[in-house]
């Protein structure tokens, strides 16, 4: 039996034509793939490959809760300005090192994609500089 897994952060079960764009996106870019385990980090960075303006298309449903949070895109921002440091992060926002630590965990949750993992931070920063 040929398998493969493709691990996503959540999906809105209201939008369930998100969902479809999303498996049409990833059957475009990581069918051919050798990889049997594949993530939003796989499909972000294929997709800056081929086609960087696909990204547009499905920003909202990768961020999801995140996509319209202004305070989240702020934090994002601040750890990229940082050095993905944490506690740098957390003095020039002005909150509490565990608290960023907490958002960062929701992040990961939401987006399938660690800020403190550097492939995944960088497909985070194109997420967040495509407009």
């Amino acid at each position: 039996i040929s398998l493969r897994v493709y691990a996503s952060g959540r999906l809105s079960s209201s939008k369930a034509d998100y969902f479809w764009l999303l498996y049409q996106t990833v059957k475009k870019y990581l069918d051919n793939s050798a990889h049997l385990f594949l993530t939003n980090a796989d499909l972000i960075s294929e997709i800056v490959k081929k086609d960087v303006k696909k990204l547009r298309e499905i920003k909202a449903i990768i961020l999801n809760r995140i996509y319209e949070d202004s305070q989240m895109e702020k934090l994002i921002l601040a750890m990229f300005n940082n050095n993905l440091n944490v506690t740098q992060t957390a003095k020039a926002v002005y909150m509490h090192r565990n608290t960023i630590i907490n958002k960062l965990e929701f992040i990961r949750l939401e987006t399938g994609l660690n800020l403190q993992n550097f492939k995944d931070a960088t497909c985070l920063y194109w997420l967040m500089k495509i407009k």
